[in-house]
């Protein structure tokens, strides 16, 4: 998990120029934290910035529920770009 965290810097400098997460960025993600079908479904089909969003605020180790933790990031990173937030504010 701190490989993932490392690939996926948070909001903070720099990492802006390429794509934000990769494809692998997100499947080593899902594996990490046990990410169930729909969690890991819904993840791999969100934009590139909610990923990167979700992806930043770390591993889910300590979640109980590592999916539905998942999914409300996903949901949260979803209405900060609605509104024009800036995570990490």
């Amino acid at each position: 998990s701190s490989q993932i965290r490392a690939r996926v810097p948070p909001t903070m400098g720099g990492s802006e120029d390429d794509e934000g997460v990769s494809r692998r960025d997100v499947e080593d993600f899902i594996k990490a934290n046990d990410i169930d079908d729909r969690a890991a479904a819904d993840l791999r089909d969100c934009p590139i910035e909610v990923q990167r969003r979700a992806l930043a605020r770390g591993d889910l180790s300590t979640a109980r529920n590592p999916s539905a933790a998942l999914l409300a990031r996903i949901r949260d990173a979803r209405a900060e770009l609605r509104s024009g937030s800036i995570a990490g504010s």
